[in-house]
């Protein structure tokens, strides 16, 4: 019988010296010749399947009497099969003519732990197993062992049970054979693990689970795997990042790059697939093999259990970007390869998702008359910029859409009948309204408003995709050195910009007229002046 799924490595200890159990097996009375078999170090409700290989006698601590057990199928289809085996895992087996012999053969080379004589054994004997399980025990809810209860005494081999793990955060063990009289295994399986991070450009804060941009900037993101302790046990490791977007990112695939070890590694050693070619998800990096992508690499690097592999990309947010608390979470999952026996390559197991969150905020400006707050001013218009002389691009409805770092390409914001104008998808950071033009009656402001955005977005914390409230505790707003708060669910902060009326003129008895009034005189008197001495001057002609 050929198995699809079987186990992950696990500490398996074959018995030394001409078929005797050593210290590790205690004595079973030959009345009883039963005894139990626990495997320890397992997760809760998982099964596991005991295939006996040889059956006999047992006295003290040796096996006599052996025969083929119950859980093979075709004891003279194996032993002819192992006959032409004359370098199974280093062990010749072409003088065995009987179970006895094959067993002799076994004890006398595959006592090492979990040694290569034995995993070579196992995995060549699966495709011989009977139908059914010689004895079947599943882990207790709350327990990590599974204990076989009084079982035949004899060679056991034991995996987890078919096709249990598919999909799941888990490895099968690799196949274990044990000698029974009380005995017990510890599995060795491991799975690899997978973090997503968003970089944060604020504070020098780096890489964390949540950041905060403008609309139309570039965001960059981290995706770190790591291998299983247990990578030895595998020929080939099947490797692939499945990342989902959410709506307010647009991936730029042209930016992803892996690298493993800190070696970049060929984008011909992976394949990245977009859309309809994933899973349902924005886009995958795929190694069949990534074991022999590393090796193969243009700069080799040797593959191993402590090895990091990391993903970069960057993503812009766009104008599907969500603003305030919600964010716009993204999430990845590593699925990986989890069956090092025979007949399990193809067998995948997957990672929990893990997330990362880019927050996004609104400034939300008032214009009012200078003497009356509550009169609210129409028509006065702006245009926004940021530190680095970027102005802002926006649509009919605020949000922004692009920057430009001309001012003649800036949109202009536009107070409305209530005063109101709003500029949606900013970062936090300092920003300048300036004002182009002033409503009718009033002066254009002489400088530039200072608004600064500060949003408090908790570092180092672990965001599980649901809830964001710890990860955005608080957002406030200052104009011109004056701080207010903001509301963090709408991600919106406020500001009143106030413009002052311009200078009339005085009405009639002012001084104004008065001044006018001398000025005329003053006129007057000069061209009665003027005429008198004309016509003197005519006179004396």
């Amino acid at each position: 019988m050929k198995m699809a799924k079987i186990l992950k490595a696990v500490a398996s200890a074959f018995v030394a010296g001409a078929l005797a159990a050593t210290a590790m097996f205690s004595a079973v009375s030959a009345a009883t010749q039963t005894a139990d078999l626990t495997i320890t170090g397992t997760n809760e409700n998982h099964s596991y399947e005991a295939y006996q290989i040889f059956a006999g006698d047992l006295e003290g601590s040796t096996l006599s009497n052996i025969v083929w057990g119950s859980g093979i199928a075709d004891g003279d289809a194996l032993l002819t099969a192992l006959e032409s085996q004359v370098d199974l895992g280093g062990v010749d087996y072409s003088s065995a003519t009987s179970a006895a012999d094959v067993a002799k053969i076994l004890a006398e080379n595959g006592s090492g732990h979990d040694s290569t004589a034995a995993q070579a054994f196992a995995d060549f004997i699966s495709d011989y197993l009977a139908t059914s399980p010689s004895a079947t025990a599943t882990v207790a809810s709350g327990n990590t062992a599974a204990v076989f209860d009084d079982i035949e005494v004899g060679y056991y081999l034991v995996k987890d049970a078919d096709n249990t793990l598919d999909g799941e955060d888990e490895a099968y063990t690799r196949f274990i054979i044990k000698i029974v009289g009380d005995a017990s295994a510890a599995v060795k399986s491991s799975t690899p693990t997978v973090d997503k991070q968003v970089y944060d450009d604020d504070d020098s804060a780096g890489w964390n689970d949540v950041a905060d941009y403008d609309i139309g900037d570039a965001v960059p993101f981290k995706l770190t795997g790591t291998m299983p302790s247990t990578l030895g046990d595998y020929e080939t490791y099947t490797y692939i990042f499945h990342d989902t977007l959410s709506d307010g990112l647009t991936l730029d695939s042209t930016s992803i790059a892996v690298t493993i070890d800190g070696v970049t590694i060929d984008s011909s050693a992976y394949t990245v697939k977009t859309g309809e070619d994933t899973c349902g998800c924005t886009f995958e990096v795929a190694f069949t093999d990534i074991i022999s992508a590393a090796t193969n690499n243009s700069t080799s690097v040797t593959l191993s259990n402590s090895s990091q592999v990391i993903v970069t990309y960057n993503a812009t947010l766009n104008s599907n970007a969500v603003i305030g608390l919600n964010g716009n979470p993204n999430e990845v999952y590593l699925e990986y390869s989890n069956n090092p026996n025979q007949g399990g390559e193809g067998d995948t197991g997957s990672t929990p998702e893990e997330y990362a969150l880019v927050f996004t905020y609104k400034l939300d400006v008032t214009k009012v008359d200078g003497d009356d707050n509550t009169k609210v001013l129409e028509g006065a218009e702006f245009v926004l910029y940021d530190e680095a002389g970027n102005y802002a691009i926006v649509d009919e409805n605020g949000k922004v859409t692009g920057w430009a770092t001309d001012i003649d390409n800036a949109s202009t914001l536009t107070s409305d009948a209530d005063g109101n104008f709003v500029v949606i998808g900013l970062d936090e950071g300092t920003y300048y309204l300036k004002e182009t033009k002033a409503p009718a009656g009033y002066n254009l402001l002489s400088s530039p408003i200072t608004v600064v955005i500060n949003a408090t977005d908790v570092h180092n914390v672990e965001y599980d995709g649901t809830n964001a409230s710890s990860e955005l505790t608080a957002i406030e707003i200052t104009v011109n050195g004056t701080a207010n708060s903001g509301d963090p669910d709408t991600g919106t902060v406020s500001a009143t910009v106030e413009n002052n009326s311009g200078s009339v003129l005085p009405e009639t008895g002012g001084i104004g007229t008065t001044i006018f009034y001398v000025g005329g005189a003053i006129i007057v008197a000069g061209a009665v002046i003027l005429l008198i001495v004309k016509r003197r001057m005519k006179t004396a002609e």
